[in-house]
């Protein structure tokens, strides 16, 4: 948990480079539980305080059954029998290097957990769940980390029926999960979550260890722009920020690993960098010196806030005055947050979309993404946002397959015109160019699936996931979020 090496594994892996596809292997997907799910599992678990417990499927891949015929050459060690001196081995199980072994791994667990009586939810393959009377089991898979939530009395019968089936792990109550910190408060009934070690292993390795921290991720007057192939784009004296592109060579493949990094920390527990991440990002195949910089400051705001954490299953710091997080925290209430920053990518003019969602007062969802197309205005921006943010309010509102049943989600939005078009079509002539399916979310107001509600600027939570902005206001909305120390 605290990084250090707790023992040293030595393992066979077979060459699966060698193989060829129709041949030694046809389908090599297996489905991973996604974070946003692992997040909504722990705050309900921390809700309705019930067990969470994580366990371990020693050498997983060897579980899975081979459809195809496979053989290998013998491993370094092994001596061929005097009297064949070209055998080789016949494999009769999966084994670690091969295509499909994921693949095969995971229809075996999803056999066994049909078998016993779990369904398979369809919003997302690798969580399970089992309702009997009045007990509740739920099994999320990463591989062959498995996340179980169960109450007190379902829990040792659970880990019993994995343990007959195949060799496990059991590493009792969640602390370390995917890399993700869990730290547990059954007494307030919440949790948080952190990358802390991850952070300092990614300040020590691109050696920012001791950089000077910066109160945000990027400077609001920062303008990142395109260069081709060695051109230098000359300073512009008239910017209040110096930008400098100049010939001098970047190490792109460094670039790209401090990008992917990133990447990983936004996915996890760190929405307060997914905007500036997902600008610099865009720079990976040619970046200049300009760009390293913007990168660098983001890895000196994560010095500063290494500590952070994210807070589930609470109401967080400063979120709007009519909380929509509901009193009684037994009850699960699904609220989400939409935003656009119209135009703001200066090499083709395109919005960038930000949303959060939160489950009872937790933040469990988030997305900084730059849209598909062209709008010609703030309020189609701002609609085109709505559409992505309604589209995953309907996958997190599939918690109905998990037995509790949602009311209709509240989705707070900034713009009085964007609300007025999706609540009614007016104003044909200058909306008939919008894309058919953006009008998405007309169809989901009138299921009462969702309902738009209108919030003033300033309380956006999601501003911070479109754009850089001051230190105040940023700090306000990481606050809001949840993510603090």
């Amino acid at each position: 948990m605290d990084g250090s090496i707790d023992r040293y594994k030595a393992r066979l892996v077979a060459k699966g480079y060698a193989q060829q596809q129709g041949i030694d292997y046809t389908e090599t997907y297996a489905p991973v539980a996604k974070f946003t799910s692992i997040r909504t599992i722990l705050t309900i678990g921390a809700i309705y305080d019930l067990e969470i417990h994580q366990m371990d499927v020693r050498t997983a891949f060897l579980n899975g059954d081979i459809e195809e015929e496979i053989y290998m050459t013998l491993p370094e060690g092994v001596e061929a029998p005097p009297d064949l001196p070209d055998a080789v081995c016949k494999l009769l199980r999966s084994l670690y290097g091969l295509k499909q072994s994921p693949r095969m791994w995971n229809k075996k667990i999803d056999d066994f957990l049909l078998s016993k009586g779990y369904r398979r939810l369809d919003a997302d393959h690798s969580v399970y769940i089992r309702r009997t009377g009045n007990t509740l089991a739920i099994i999320a898979i990463y591989v062959d980390d498995l996340l179980l939530v169960a109450d007190a009395t379902t829990m040792p019968t659970l880990k019993r029926e994995l343990s007959e089936r195949f060799s496990m792990t059991d590493c009792g109550e969640i602390h370390h999960f995917l890399g993700l910190q869990v730290q547990r408060d059954r007494n307030a009934r919440k949790i948080t979550l952190d990358q802390t070690h991850f952070v300092d292993q990614v300040l020590s390795r691109f050696g920012m260890v001791d950089c000077k921290p910066v109160s945000t991720p990027l400077d609001a007057s920062t303008q990142l722009k395109h260069t081709a192939e060695g051109e230098e784009v000359k300073e512009d004296e008239n910017k209040t920020t110096r930008e400098v592109y100049s010939k001098n060579n970047v190490d792109s493949t460094l670039y790209r690993q401090i990008i992917g990094s990133l990447m990983f920390l936004t996915i996890g527990t760190r929405p307060d960098i997914s905007a500036a991440v997902g600008i610099v990002s865009q720079f990976a195949e040619n970046p200049s010196q300009a760009h390293f910089s913007a990168a660098k400051r983001i890895l000196r705001y994560l010095r500063g806030t290494r500590e952070y954490k994210l807070h589930l299953g609470h109401d967080p710091k400063g979120l709007v005055d009519d909380n929509p997080a509901p009193d009684n925290r037994n009850q699960l209430n699904l609220i989400g947050f939409s935003d656009a920053s119209w135009g703001n990518d200066l090499h083709t003019r395109k919005s960038t979309t930000g949303y959060v969602f939160y489950l009872s007062g937790g933040l469990i969802s988030w997305s900084s993404k730059r849209q598909s197309t062209v709008a010609l205005s703030s309020t189609e921006a701002e609609y085109m946002a709505l559409t992505h943010t309604t589209k995953e309010a309907v996958w997190l509102r599939t918690l109905t397959e998990l037995g509790f049943e949602q009311v209709t989600t509240t989705l707070y939005e900034d713009n009085q015109s964007s609300i007025a078009l999706a609540k009614n079509p007016v104003h044909h002539a200058r909306t008939k160019h919008i894309d058919i399916q953006y009008h998405f979310i007309r169809e989901k107001i009138n299921s009462s699936d969702v309902e738009l509600v209108y919030l003033p600027t300033e309380d956006m939570v999601a501003d911070a996931l479109t754009k850089p902005l001051p230190r105040p206001k940023f700090e306000r909305l990481v606050g809001m979020m949840g993510l603090y120390a």
